[in-house]
């Protein structure tokens, strides 16, 4: 009764002996894929709702209308909107900005030598520096649509409050910030050698 404890959810081949990574470049690629669609088809079906249930349905107007001068806060919520929209986009910039930064500096010191080939063609094995960049790619990838996620959110949100349509040109730009992130083969591949060549 010596074995140790094993997590049941985590396939005993996933790591060999040398510590490769199970998941190729392209299982990697296509999971981010399906993260990013299923990101933006929420997104869009949100916002569809939202425009049919509103459709016709004017905001109720307030009984004291010297409260507030006629038009006097039609530019409130979606000025709301709009910083949420741009705070997002620079947050999310930001923030992978970061995370890219100190994934790259701890694969430098953990890589092997430039002048060792890596395995990087096999369907399976990734060496483990390159494995774990990748999941750090992964893993900033959401962090950075789940932020520009939220703002579009926001912005369905407030679009259903005061039926200001000005607010679908926000969450346009956002679900093309979250779009522009979609993770691809290619971009791994360049990710992994700009890191081994800076």
């Amino acid at each position: 009764m010596d074995d140790p404890v094993q997590n049941p959810y985590i396939d005993a081949g996933s790591f060999d002996a040398q510590g490769d990574s199970g998941a190729s470049i392209k299982e990697r690629v296509r999971i981010g894929m399906i993260i990013t669609f299923a990101l933006v088809q929420g997104l869009v079906i949100m916002t569809a709702i939202i425009l049919f249930v509103s459709q016709g349905d004017a905001p109720i107007p307030a009984d004291n209308a010297g409260a507030m001068p006629p038009a006097g806060g039609d530019w409130v919520l979606p000025g709301i909107g709009l910083v949420a929209c741009i705070g997002a986009c620079f947050a999310s910039f930001f923030v992978v900005t970061m995370m890219k930064r100190v994934a790259t500096g701890k694969f430098r010191s953990e890589a092997p030598p430039k002048t060792q080939p890596l395995n990087l063609a096999s369907e399976k094995a990734l060496p483990r520096p390159v494995a774990q960049l990748l999941g750090a790619s992964q893993t900033w990838t959401i962090v950075g649509q789940a932020i520009l996620e939220g703002a579009a959110v926001i912005n369905v949100v407030l679009m259903l409050i005061d039926h200001n349509y000005i607010h679908l040109a926000a969450i346009g730009i956002l679900i093309a910030g979250i779009v522009i992130q979609l993770p691809t083969v290619s971009k791994s591949l360049t990710l992994i050698e700009n890191a081994r060549s800076s």
